[in-house]
């Protein structure tokens, strides 16, 4: 999604405006990311391509990325545990 974005960005704010709901709605799919570098990646881009409209939007999108990331650190042993036992 982010490469899209990146290859499409002023197209897309050309034709959605400097923000708007649509996208929104393409950013927020964004928010089940929890790999730090991807994170890195998303939060770079949007701290170069500010979006005044989707501020809240993008805001919500990075914290839920944050906490993701943590529950996936927190609880990643008991994760492989699981798996392992149900043999998945």
């Amino acid at each position: 999604m982010l490469s899209y974005l990146k290859n499409n960005w002023p197209d897309l704010l050309k034709k959605f405006g400097n923000g708007g709901r649509m996208l929104g709605y393409m950013i927020k799919p964004m928010s089940g990311v929890n790999d730090s570098e991807k994170i890195t990646e998303i939060r770079k881009f949007f701290n170069e391509n500010i979006v005044p409209a989707g501020e809240m939007t993008v805001k919500q999108m990075l914290e839920l990325m944050d906490a993701n990331e943590y529950r996936l650190i927190r609880d990643y042993n008991k994760i492989v545990a699981y798996l392992h036992r149900n043999k998945l």
